[in-house]
């Protein structure tokens, strides 16, 4: 299922023409809309196409907002610009020379026009909503907490216990999970994580959050006196696995399934995981 973002023109300048540059965005999927929206919010300028194919005009954009992962606004000189910029990264070898900030959702981008026709009519496109309900629509912002799943087991949970992250299948741990600011990168309140982010990850344990690092088995360990460990977002996806181990209690050893990272993708061993159900902690302690 492809994923759409509905757009709209939100002008300090000029209120009368917001109604009228209303655009529907189509990507392959939640990533590569996040991942451009990003890119505008850094870098503000796409250069478009003449009509000739080459090369033409620099397009700025001097605000791009969230309101949730389906629905982003945009300031600029001209409400047109976001088509154009758009239709710039369709696919034309020449734009992305010109737009090598943009090179990882090129030709991944296909923008509709659902503005006011001059008799007031409106086109609309109401397509199928793919979030998962909510505040935010299932995103993945920086700085929320999360539950993370096991994908395609059903109930298998990870869950902070006897000073490692393990798998289990009747309880769970809420993990914070924060993007690391690359030098010059700008950031923003609601930021989308998207794959190739560097991101540290904390327990988050009655309201208190505890850093996340690995041992020299490089299996996942939480301690308050850890230093954090740089995880890529997209290991989320094939660099994760689960390893052995036993912890003591009371009543006897108990065997563990403790999830294990590595730096490199090892697709014929790896688990997969997901993260879901995010709360912005902002707004739980207030």
């Amino acid at each position: 299922m492809v994923h759409y973002t509905y757009v709209t023109y939100q002008s300090t300048g000029d209120g009368n023409l917001g109604e009228y540059f209303n655009w529907v965005m189509v990507t392959p999927d939640r990533n590569t809309a996040n991942t451009y929206f990003r890119a505008l919010q850094q870098f503000q300028t796409v250069i478009d196409s003449d009509v000739n194919g080459n090369p033409g005009a620099k397009r700025t954009f001097t605000s791009v907002d969230r309101y949730n992962s389906q629905f982003w606004t945009y300031d600029s000189d001209n409400g047109e610009n976001f088509h154009l910029a758009a239709r710039a990264l369709c696919g034309n070898p020449k734009m992305k020379q010109v737009n090598p900030d943009f090179s990882s959702v090129f030709g991944k981008i296909r923008v509709y026009w659902i503005g006011a026709y001059a008799d007031g009519r409106f086109r609309t496109f109401f397509p199928h909503d793919d979030g998962a309900g909510g505040a935010d629509d299932g995103d993945m912002l920086s700085g929320y907490s999360f539950f993370v799943k096991r994908r395609g087991i059903h109930d298998y949970w990870c869950l902070a216990s006897s000073g490692y992250v393990i798998l289990a299948s009747s309880r769970r741990s809420r993990f914070i999970f924060t993007i690391l600011q690359k030098s010059g990168q700008k950031m923003y309140p609601k930021m989308p994580i998207t794959d190739d982010d560097e991101v540290k990850i904390e327990v988050l344990d009655q309201g208190l959050r505890i850093p996340i690092g690995v041992n020299s088995s490089n299996q996942l360990v939480v301690g308050a006196g850890l230093s954090h460990q740089r995880f890529t977002f997209h290991d989320l996806k094939a660099r994760f696995s689960l390893s052995q181990g036993r912890t003591q209690h009371a009543n006897g050893d108990e065997s563990l399934s403790i999830v294990t990272w590595t730096n490199t993708e090892s697709l014929g061993s790896a688990d997969s995981f997901e993260i879901i159900d995010g709360i912005n902690l902002n707004e739980t302690e207030s």
